[in-house]
């Protein structure tokens, strides 16, 4: 893995601005998501690996996060997703 953070969320608005100003300051995080298709698509469009998982599913997200030292939390409402990430 070359990266240690993530951006959850990271294929809506806030999270593609955060991934798109990353890629540009030449950060690799990974993207993470639950929409596989759209998460792809940025992947793709900016050269990044992708994590595509559920806040719904613990394992899933204890998976995913292995390694992860950092998230950028993009995913709303907040106050629907953050106690689950």
């Amino acid at each position: 893995m070359a990266s240690h953070w993530m951006i959850y969320g990271a294929n809506g608005y806030t999270g593609r601005l955060v991934a798109e100003q990353a890629q540009r300051e030449g950060l690799t995080p990974l993207l993470g998501g639950r929409n596989p298709a759209a998460l792809h698509a940025l992947g793709s469009q900016l050269g990044l690996e992708c994590r595509v998982f559920d806040l719904g599913d613990p394992q899933a997200c204890r998976e995913a996060l292995d390694q992860v030292k950092v998230v950028a939390h993009c995913a709303g409402p907040f106050s629907a997703t953050s106690t689950p990430m």
